[in-house]
């Protein structure tokens, strides 16, 4: 049961100064991760050991709630750590867990829907995915083959399993999953997907997907990663795109036709 810690008077520290909701708390020799009005989720992603363990919950006299986790001593991974085993022992006791999917529902019933997904991403104001020739027709294929999500299949995905979402622990070489403002229910793919198409060599997609029960010779897993695959790059185009990251976005267009280019 995660403590209510009402009493210490904590030293807050900005660390995320984009957002101005992620502090480091500091008192005498402690220290802790403070997000304030952190996803609900999270302490059900502590307790399965995804997230790093919750210290405390405090209520604010304004309302809000500010969760505390242990500080990690560490770092991101690189591209390169995305093959670690650990990276997919985690998404898979995410998209697995019965408890986090019902932990989710009572709260966020909200589902993140492929055809829901691309929809918005080319009806966004001013959308380059929309009005660039090369990407329009590229979106105007998927909308032919949007994959089928089967109730069955729904199940917790992060939404953003880049490098920087994942910390290594300097001390034991554990690694969490951190950063959950995109967390919703939906097809696992939407995180292997980006994972595979962006991190993961070629050569080792089929043995990745094997293990997660999926098979590449399988005609409709091979389409559904195509898919995925695919939103995955225009997601982060639009990303890049949306911070002024120019440079960024080209890189991901050339990724997207090289990936097209493969099948």
């Amino acid at each position: 049961m995660v403590t209510q810690e009402p009493s210490l008077n904590w030293q807050m520290r900005v660390i995320d100064s984009s957002s101005g909701n992620s502090y480091m708390g500091e008192f005498r020799n402690q220290r802790v991760f403070i997000k304030v009005n952190a996803n609900p989720l999270l302490p059900s992603l502590s307790t399965e050991g995804i997230a790093p363990k919750i210290q405390w919950i405090r209520k604010t006299q304004s309302g809000e709630t500010l969760t505390a986790q242990s500080w990690i001593e560490g770092g991101t991974l690189s591209p390169a750590d995305m093959m670690d085993e650990q990276v997919f022992e985690l998404l898979k006791k995410l998209h697995t867990s019965r408890n986090l999917r019902d932990s989710l529902s009572t709260f966020d019933r909200t589902v993140s829907r492929p055809a829901e997904i691309l929809s918005i991403l080319l009806t966004k104001p001013d959308s380059v995915i929309a009005n660039n020739t090369f990407l329009r027709g590229v979106a105007d294929s998927m909308l032919e083959t949007v994959p089928y999500l089967n109730n069955l299949s729904i199940v917790v995905v992060h939404g953003n399993v880049s490098p920087n979402n994942w910390l290594r622990a300097a001390d034991s070489g554990r690694i969490y999953l951190i950063d959950w403002e995109t967390v919703s229910l939906g097809d696992a793919y939407l995180d292997n997907a980006y994972l595979l198409s962006h991190f993961i060599p070629r050569k080792h997609w089929g043995v990745w997907l094997a293990k997660s029960g999926d098979r590449l010779s399988d005609v409709a897993s091979l389409a559904k990663f195509i898919w995925y695959g695919k939103l995955s790059y225009l997601k982060q185009i639009d990303s890049y795109l949306s911070q002024n990251n120019t440079m960024a976005a080209n890189a991901e267009i050339q990724g997207l036709r090289r990936f097209i280019e493969m099948f």
